[in-house]
């Protein structure tokens, strides 16, 4: 009976929001009380944000035992001045390309989308990042200074308009190319100039999983391996799942160089790209507080998500929330709050309501920042595309980002007492009392990803297989 009750609640609508017109405002609480919930596998938040940081300015995708006490080369970028190459330039045109930049680097560190200018980062064990504007600076429109023990070559990137005129080079890859590196197939999401980072995408391969024990109840599982950053699934999301001309491309591509082998870096047809964009945009699959019921109808936001009971206890459930484009990777506090982001298309139409809902949820924003804070990342973008129902017309979308948050507590459910816990890694494929429509779905499981980058300095990435590179014909 229960079972049945829960499954049901999956088509109640969520939260009807009254708009007040507020502005987000940042307070960071970092007073998180202990509730006795402990983790496992999971790395720190500490090691997360430097983990970030150098797998983002240097070429280090892969960081192994004891990466912690190494240190690493700066390949963000290009160091024009040989004389001082702690200095280096990234090429961002303008000061909202200088911002953007900014946020799809720092958005791990809790920087502030809507006003940029300013943050400062310190950690006893990351160390120290600082972005400013540089008004009437020239050609450096804003610069992160950086302090990173483990990057002593790097002190300085500055976001410039153009490049020198004698940089020179050209770049060996462009958006939409395919190659496989290490048995994955990843396809380039970046529109870069030579020198600076390429940055792909793979949905090949699985994740290690961690836990978040409840003591005496039960345990959550989250993956613990880093996602594709919420920076590179934006460009994805933009670049090829909205925009007929580079999805079509990328699916011919694979077509012609990998015939009979399923498609794995975008969804193979329309109806199942179709589906995807739905999914990434629908109310149902906006979750913010897990287990904070909705004024509007009571109901908790994850009821619909029941997979089974906890290990024969009738009074402890698991739900394994399902669809979620994943990004970035989970983070938790000693004190048993854990945050799952996510990318979610959000309407023009649907944005201040949005807006405003994130701005007044303290776990979405104030919090702890540095643990998590949402981030409009992809303003504005115009979409086009004549295959998704209701994008006939040129209209408007931002690609934001979410997190689903959660600590142990109990909840109240036809007033019985449940100890709910989450389980982020289940495919509803494989669950026996429900039926997916279509087995090759993207939305029967959360979408897990890889991202590569590396310096594209002209020359092929070695160790790599190419199967589409357009500027080498291959």
């Amino acid at each position: 009976m229960k079972q049945k009750l829960i499954s049901s609640l999956f088509f109640f609508s969520l939260l009807a929001l009254s708009l007040t017109f507020t502005s987000c405002k940042d307070d960071d609480s970092e007073q998180l009380p202990d509730n006795g919930s402990t983790v496992e596998g999971l790395e720190t938040n500490e090691e997360t944000i430097l983990r970030h940081l150098i797998r983002r300015w240097a070429d280090a995708n892969e960081l192994q035992t004891g990466w912690q006490g190494k240190t690493y080369e700066a390949t963000e970028g290009n160091a024009y001045d040989e004389k001082n190459t702690t200095v280096r330039s990234v090429c961002v045109r303008t000061l909202e390309g200088a911002d953007e930049y900014a946020i799809d680097v720092l958005s791990p560190l809790g920087i502030d989308f809507e006003h940029p200018d300013g943050f400062t980062y310190n950690d006893a064990t990351v160390g120290s990042v600082a972005y400013k504007h540089t008004p009437d600076g020239g050609n450096v429109l804003a610069t992160i200074d950086v302090n990173i023990k483990q990057m002593p070559g790097l002190r300085r990137l500055e976001l410039i308009k153009e490049p020198p005129v004698n940089a020179g080079g050209t770049r060996y890859y462009s958006m939409g190319d395919i190659i496989k590196y290490k048995n994955a197939y990843y396809l380039c999401v970046s529109d870069h100039i030579y020198g600076e980072k390429s940055r792909w995408i793979t949905f090949d391969g699985e994740h290690t999983i961690g836990t978040c024990n409840w003591m005496f109840t039960g345990r959550d599982s989250v993956y613990n391996d880093d996602m594709a950053s919420s920076a590179t699934v934006a460009d994805w999301v933009v670049n090829f799942l909205l925009n007929d001309d580079n999805w079509n491309n990328a699916v011919a591509h694979w077509i012609r160089k990998l015939p009979g082998t399923k498609c794995t870096i975008v969804p193979a047809t329309n109806s199942l790209r179709n589906e995807l964009v739905r999914m990434l945009m629908e109310d149902a699959k906006w979750i913010a507080d897990a287990y904070e019921p909705s004024p509007h109808d009571n109901i908790y936001r994850v009821a619909g998500y029941y997979w089974d009971d906890w290990e024969g206890h009738d009074n402890r459930s698991i739900y394994a929330p399902v669809g979620w484009l994943l990004c970035d990777k989970m983070r938790w506090t000693n004190g048993g709050n854990y945050w799952v982001p996510y990318v979610r298309i959000v309407s023009d139409k649907e944005y201040y309501k949005y807006y405003y809902f994130q701005c007044e949820t303290p776990s979405q924003y104030t919090l702890s920042p540095s643990h998590f804070k949402w981030a409009n990342l992809r303003k504005q973008v115009k979409v086009t595309s004549l295959q998704i129902p209701g994008f006939e017309e040129p209209k408007f979308v931002s690609i934001c980002t979410a997190a689903i948050y959660w600590t142990h507590k109990t909840i109240s459910i036809m007033d019985q007492t449940i100890y709910p816990l989450l389980d982020f890694t289940k495919d509803w494929k494989n669950k026996p009392d429900y039926k997916v429509d279509d087995k090759d779905s993207w939305c029967s499981r959360n979408i897990t990803s890889r991202e590569l980058t590396f310096a594209d300095k002209g020359n092929a990435l070695s160790g790599s297989e190419p199967i589409y590179i357009k500027l080498q014909q291959h």
